[in-house]
């Protein structure tokens, strides 16, 4: 597998975590249950449907994704999942076009 392939199926695989959300929220997990859930549903994303993973199915219908959205897609779940911001809101509003 090359490195662009990993990059890109692990871009599917962060893109994941958003998906567990409900889950989290409805049980209202401790943090370590939150994190094994996250974790568990990014390499859930890895199980072969098929002959190929869900996330190449995702990334095959969304393409790459850049390394941009990845930070902060990335951010965005630690910050949900620990509730500190890694991007203060004051320096995210440079995102939002006026």
């Amino acid at each position: 597998m090359s490195a662009s392939d990993a990059f890109g199926l692990f871009g599917c695989g962060v893109l994941a975590w958003p998906l567990s959300r409900p889950l989290i929220h409805r049980w209202r997990l401790p943090l370590r249950a939150r994190y094994a859930v996250m974790l568990a549903a990014a390499f859930a994303v890895f199980i072969p449907f098929g002959d190929l993973p869900a996330a190449a199915y995702l990334r095959g219908a969304t393409g790459d994704v850049s390394v941009t959205t990845l930070i902060l897609a990335g951010a965005a779940c630690i910050a949900w999942l620990t509730g500190k911001a890694l991007i203060e809101p004051r320096t995210g509003r440079c995102f939002v076009r006026s």
